[in-house]
């Protein structure tokens, strides 16, 4: 059967690969199979609302009650369904950090959650045989509207709970960048809710990305390090196109490393509760796991993908997890990636330590980790040819999730596809800068061997 899903939902150009009729397909394949309640929403991307409609009228016509969230972040989205119980799913529209030409659909499980690849499977088998269902006239379903920021963010602070008296004290200055995207709604709300000053850069909205690529890279992101280096500021985020990942500079202008960020967050929490576990990726740095080992904390690894992480740690039981992206993930919270709650935790340890960023990634382990993206149309092919050539080599490998090189000093390389553009991602980690080189250059070279 073919597939539709990527690693983060159905992702394509707008009005080309994903048109109004597409969207119409999958929506009736959806409501034919879940019925009900359903959330929808989407980002602040100009095809939206055009995918969005299409989408709500192929529910209605399959009888489903439809509730219109519009403009959302995508944890604030997630949140309404987790916390109504006779919502049946969710669906938003977006395309996260790409460009923006690109737009998705990602489809929300009733518990709040990214819909598993078993419900993926049975949205693509019902889309390719198109086995819909449709009500008669007198049985379209019902349209409502509804918002769900104030909802989230107040459930952001209950979250944050007895810590948040010392944040409000704390006086924090922060710059921030909402990519122009659906975290307009929530990150400057929440901060003035709590009379935190910030300066605001692509806090309007707007899906032509005209400030910057919704990606929150350290390269896109050199503006945003310009107004922290110039200023008095205590924090920089910046946040992507949906909110659900937030990336850090810290009081010097300084990129915060996501693992780093992942690191701070782990060993704050395990130093409260001992012996949790705590989940990630396999491309998530060692430092992680020096520092969950460290405190005393068990460390488990997913393939990559939010939804691997989000559903190991249910399965597990797990306190916390996430992926060196950005995306970070609170149990006590919900089991998706959630860019304010990230925000709202780096801000509470802060102020517990009475410690800059700067001191707290200063403390955790360092390796060298090297990443780079190559253009690959056909990178199933390619991914073959890589474990071939490993296998000629006679080099043990793990292709759990692509193909990944670990060796005993701690080092490893790891090969894998993307799972929503046609590119392969390569990532090399070392404690010394030239090995981390070295293995990258390997790995560069074993991918375009023939």
């Amino acid at each position: 059967m073919n597939k539709l899903f990527g690693t983060n939902g159905i992702r394509g150009i707008a009005n080309d690969t994903l048109d109004p009729i597409f969207s119409l397909n999958i929506a009736m394949a959806y409501g034919t199979l879940k019925r009900g309640k359903i959330v929808i929403g989407r980002d602040t991307r100009i095809s939206g609302e055009m995918i969005e409609n299409s989408f709500i009228s192929g529910l209605l016509s399959c009888g489903c009650e439809v509730i219109d969230v519009g403009i959302a972040s995508t944890p604030a989205i997630q949140y309404y369904v987790k916390d109504n119980s006779s919502v049946s799913g969710g669906v938003i529209i977006t395309a996260s950090h790409n460009p923006p030409e690109y737009n998705g659909i990602k489809i929300i499980a009733e518990d709040g959650t990214e819909a598993s690849r078993d419900e993926e499977e049975k949205i693509e088998e019902s889309y390719f045989k198109e086995n819909f269902k449709k009500v008669n006239w007198r049985d379209t379903g019902r349209y409502l509207k509804t918002d769900v920021s104030s909802q989230y963010i107040d459930s952001v602070k209950r979250f944050l709970g007895k810590n948040l008296g010392k944040i409000r004290e704390s006086k924090f200055r922060i710059a921030l960048d909402a990519a122009s995207g659906s975290a307009f709604l929530t990150t400057p709300r929440f901060l003035e809710s709590l009379n935190i000053g910030y300066v605001g850069l692509n806090c309007q909205p707007d899906g032509t990305f005209p400030g910057r690529n919704p990606e929150p890279t350290e390269e896109n992101l050199k503006i945003l390090q310009r107004i922290i280096e110039s200023g008095d500021f205590d924090l920089g985020i910046a946040h992507d196109g949906d909110a659900d990942r937030s990336v850090f500079f810290d009081e010097k202008g300084r990129f915060v490393e996501g693992d780093i960020i992942l690191s701070i967050v782990a060993r704050d929490i395990l130093r409260e509760r001992k012996g949790e576990k705590v989940v990630t990726t396999i491309a998530t740095s060692s430092s992680l796991r020096d520092v969950v080992e460290e405190e005393d904390g068990t460390l488990i690894e997913t393939p990559v993908g939010s939804v691997h992480v989000a559903r190991t740690m249910m399965k597990e039981g797990a306190i916390f997890g996430g992926e060196g992206n950005g995306g970070l993930i609170f149990a006590e919270h919900q089991y998706c990636r959630d860019g304010l709650a990230a925000l709202g935790k780096i801000m509470e340890i802060i102020s517990k330590e009475d410690r800059s960023l700067c001191e707290l990634a200063d403390e955790v382990p360092r390796y060298f980790t090297i990443k780079e993206k190559i253009m690959v149309e056909k990178k199933e092919e390619a991914m073959e040819r890589v474990k071939r050539r490993l296998s000629e080599l006679k080099e043990p490998f793990n292709d759990r999730d692509g193909v990944k090189v670990s060796y005993d000093d701690k080092s490893w390389l790891l090969i894998r596809a993307s799972g929503t553009e046609p590119m392969i991602r390569i990532y090399a980690e070392a404690k010394d800068e030239e090995k981390a080189k070295k293995l990258l250059n390997r790995g560069k070279s074993i991918l375009k061997r023939e």
